[in-house]
């Protein structure tokens, strides 16, 4: 690995897990707390993915980089930090799914059909929805979807922040250029 990259890396990793066991510190205590469900509480996930990638790319801009980043630079570090997070939530939902609470899986299943019953499906097509979901909510699906999902939401955060957080080399600004009379 070229060693101009390395700290870019390490600040991905670094970032990325210590996002990823903040959100599960935060799903446990939403667990514990009844409120997983909660469609705020859910929002304010999302804020703590946008504050973990701002945190993580100024960091890097300012500590490492000497306060310079790219657009794409900051977008590829911001997407980075985000799909390591996704891949720790996976491990994590996994294990929570087949270890910690293994009825959620049927609750899950459970609200879904009942959500079915409201749209007014009729027997044929109420089978069949509920057949796929049942297919698609295992824990190793629901896994392999918070990464897709997480990686998704992450990019889409991290092409916003980078708008804000880049900050190009202006060659003009230099203070070690020299003046010669």
């Amino acid at each position: 690995m070229n060693k101009d990259k390395a700290p870019f890396y390490k600040t991905a990793l670094y970032y990325g897990l210590m996002l990823g066991l903040i959100l599960i510190l935060f799903d446990i205590i939403l667990w514990i707390t009844h409120l997983k469900d909660s469609t705020i509480v859910h929002n304010l996930s999302l804020i703590i993915i946008i504050v973990g990638i701002v945190i993580g790319i100024k960091k890097y801009r300012d500590k490492v980089n000497d306060r310079i980043i790219s657009y794409s630079k900051a977008l590829g570090l911001g997407t980075l930090i985000v799909f390591i997070t996704s891949v720790i939530l996976a491990v994590y939902y996994y294990l929570f799914y087949t270890i910690i609470d293994t009825e959620a899986i049927s609750k899950i299943i459970e609200l879904s059909e009942e959500k079915m019953i409201e749209t007014g499906l009729d027997d044929e097509q109420f089978d069949i929805a509920l057949e796929m979901t049942k297919k698609f909510t295992t824990p190793f699906m629901l896994s392999i979807g918070t990464i897709f999902s997480v990686t998704f939401w992450g990019f889409i955060f991290s092409l916003i922040v980078s708008l804000f957080l880049k900050k190009e080399n202006n060659p003009l600004k230099n203070d070690n250029i020299e003046v010669i009379d």
